[in-house]
């Protein structure tokens, strides 16, 4: 899986890039059977518009199979963000997987109703 990082008004510490780069395995480990995957992640350093508090935002968008999955999380630490969007992208791919293989379960149930027919 290829990774492209984005920072915005935010560089990462070797210890906070490290704690990325295994955030990420995790997805990676999900999309390992497609060597065109690719990973797009973004952090930024957002100033809360009210309060004036630092607010980490992070992004991923992965393209996996030919479809795009994106998470999206703002959080107080880099860190909490990226346990945020990991976490979801983990159930938004998890989901995608479980939708193709009911679809392909459907075809295979039609195809056996389909054959049963012919046969009779």
């Amino acid at each position: 899986m290829e990774i492209s990082l984005k920072q915005t008004s935010y560089t990462l510490s070797h210890h906070e890039r490290q704690y990325l780069d295994e955030k990420l395995s995790a997805i990676a480990d999900r999309v390992q059977d497609d060597p065109a995957a690719l990973c797009e992640v973004e952090i930024e350093k957002d100033t809360h518009h009210w309060k004036g508090d630092d607010v980490f935002y992070a992004e991923v968008n992965v393209t996996y199979h030919g479809k795009l999955y994106r998470a999206t999380a703002r959080e107080a630490t880099p860190q909490a963000a990226m346990d945020a969007v990991k976490d979801e992208m983990l159930r938004l791919l998890t989901k995608g997987k479980r939708r193709h293989l009911d679809a392909v379960r459907r075809g295979a149930r039609k195809a056996k109703e389909i054959v049963r027919k012919l046969w009779r």
